[in-house]
């Protein structure tokens, strides 16, 4: 499939490794958007949850704890820790736009990504005499 060429043109400068414009007529791909899950963590106070969960079903006397299955326990830690979420982090639907990844950025890519950010967070430290 050949594409028409738009425009080709040199950059001002002057010199054998000068960049080359050019445009062409390719079109964008569509903006998708996909609608997720989330929790409203801004407002949500730390002290309050925790004093809910040390009020919560999961510091009942070890004695009761002992007549309860795996299963059982696990079933209740799942429902405490999700009614607590919901209480004071309650779930709300976003819609996100979801852009098409560049077939050039690979994995290579993101880990240089990666370990650029975490070396420009790092505080750089001079000792002084």
């Amino acid at each position: 499939m050949a594409l028409p060429v738009v425009d080709v043109r040199p950059s001002d400068e002057y010199s054998d490794h000068s960049l080359v414009l050019f445009q062409l007529p390719l079109p964008r791909p569509p903006l998708r958007y996909v609608d997720v899950k989330t929790r409203e963590w801004k407002g949500f106070d730390a002290d309050r949850f925790q004093l809910d969960l040390l009020n919560s079903r999961l510091r009942m006397l070890t004695s009761e704890l002992d007549d309860m299955s795996a299963d059982c326990l696990q079933q209740m830690y799942d429902d405490t820790l999700s009614t607590l979420l919901d209480k004071h982090a309650p779930r709300r639907a976003v819609r996100r736009r979801r852009q098409p990844t560049t077939p050039w950025f690979d994995s290579d890519c993101a880990a240089a990504k990666r370990r650029a950010r975490m070396s420009a967070s790092i505080p750089l430290y001079t000792l002084s005499c």
